[in-house]
């Protein structure tokens, strides 16, 4: 897995995930008619996290770097569709080391 809900909450969207020798694509969705808050936190580390938004085809980057527990707060509107997508790291880099 590549996400789970940030500590003490409950995901309200739904998730499919597929991988790909380049990352992870999760599309997160709002399966209801109310605006949705999630939190999620990341099981494992990568780059370049990017928020797409299909109807527009806007692209955001939301961080350079993921590394593992990191949670990303994500606002859904009613019925909303949201793609993320997260480069892969190669084994044994480094990720978010504060000097």
């Amino acid at each position: 897995d590549l996400v789970e809900p940030a500590p003490g909450t409950r995901l309200k969207a739904s998730l499919e995930r597929r991988r790909s020798p380049a990352g992870d694509i999760l599309l997160v969705f709002n399966e209801s008619w109310s605006p949705q808050s999630a939190g999620l936190r990341f099981k494992r580390a990568g780059a370049r996290l990017t928020l797409w938004d299909p109807r527009s085809g806007t692209r955001t980057l939301l961080r350079e770097r993921v590394a593992v527990g990191d949670v990303v707060p994500i606002e859904l509107a009613p019925a909303e569709t949201l793609i993320l997508t997260l480069a892969s790291v190669p084994e044994g880099t480094l990720v978010n080391v504060q000097p």
